[in-house]
């Protein structure tokens, strides 16, 4: 949970991972581009609206959470005159709105210390014997239904995420650390 929805835009043909060469914000994964076009000319929407952070490219708001997304649609070619500001992609996430029928979902994912081993890095350079704690908590939960059967509809969710840890903080430099 809580990784973002533009993992799925790398399923395409066309479109590739940009891992840190985007330059850009995400909505989960590392960033993509399309069709040779860097990751910072992909349009942003959420219901047809601009969604674009102009300071640094990639969405102004982002959404992790599935649970409020209907649908994630991503136009990479043959772009109609209404999506003339972008050259690489549109993504557009459709959420979801309320029906006549109460609907509604409860999750929670949950990585920590207990389940994770060290790495060859931290066994050899950081002398570690044991995991550092660590503890990445993520629930989230919607609601949807009726305010007047057959004319006004409700939506709403919340997600949360809580990560803890205490870690050994290495660098190469003479700056301060958070220490």
């Amino acid at each position: 949970a809580n990784q973002g929805l533009d993992q799925l835009a790398v399923t395409l043909p066309g479109v590739n991972d940009a891992r840190d060469n985007n330059f850009s914000n995400t909505n989960g994964g590392g960033g993509f581009s399309v069709n040779g076009v860097r990751g910072r000319n992909n349009d942003q929407q959420i219901d047809g609206q601009n969604n674009n952070n102009n300071s640094v490219a990639g969405p102004s708001v982002f959404l992790g959470n599935v649970d409020f997304v209907q649908e994630y649609q991503i136009t990479t070619s043959n772009f109609g005159a209404e999506y003339g500001r972008n050259s690489g992609s549109v993504v557009n996430i459709i959420t979801k709105s309320g029906t006549n029928n109460w609907h509604g979902t409860v999750s929670a994912t949950e990585g920590n210390s207990a389940l994770n081993s060290l790495s060859n890095i931290q066994k050899a350079f950081e002398g570690l014997h044991k995991v550092p704690r660590f503890n990445d908590e993520f629930t989230g939960g919607t609601v949807g239904g009726p305010i007047w059967k057959d004319h006004a509809y409700l939506f709403g969710g919340f997600d949360d995420e809580m990560i803890s840890s205490k870690e050994v903080y290495g660098t190469g430099t003479r700056t301060p650390t958070p220490t």
